[in-house]
Order: structure tokens, then C-alpha cells, then sequence
């Protein structure tokens, strides 16, 4: 019978950051809202359109998922 030394609650644990352990890819759930938030806030705060600010959101969070997706995608490989 053949084994597996991969475990399924160990996917992506080479990725914690030292933020009370979150993971690269929670901060990146997090990031998007409160860009957004921020964004909105900001426009109404600067009197700058709405929709300027929320453009220029939505580019940092493409370019965070963009990151988290493609240039550091989440891997199975445990850390030796």
C-alpha cells in the first residue's frame, strides 16, 4: 500500500508571514477591502471622484492578486 507524506491541513504553511500567523494569501484578502475602503475615503475626503480613486484601488488590488496568484501561487511543498 503506497503512502503519501503530504497532508492536507499542512497546504501552504511555507507561507506564514509573522503577522500573527497569517498567511501571504490571508494578507491578500485583506488588503483588497480595505484599499477599496481606503480609496472611497479618500475620494470624498480629497474631493477627487469616486471613481478615480476606486480606478486606482482596483489596479493595487489586481496587481496583489496578480501576485498571489501567478507570481507566487500557493504550493504544496513543505519546507525542509
Amino acid at each position: 500500500m503506497a503512502t503519501s507524506d503530504r497532508r492536507p491541513h499542512e497546504f501552504g504553511t511555507d507561507q506564514r508571514t509573522p503577522v500573527a500567523g497569517l498567511s501571504r494569501y490571508d494578507l491578500v484578502l485583506v488588503l483588497i477591502p480595505l484599499v477599496l475602503a481606503a480609496s472611497v475615503f479618500l475620494g470624498h475626503l480629497l474631493s477627487v471622484p469616486v471613481e478615480m480613486t476606486l480606478a486606482g484601488a482596483s489596479v493595487v488590488g489586481t496587481a496583489a492578486l496578480v501576485d498571489a496568484l501567478f507570481l507566487n501561487p500557493p504550493t504544496r511543498d513543505r519546507p525542509r
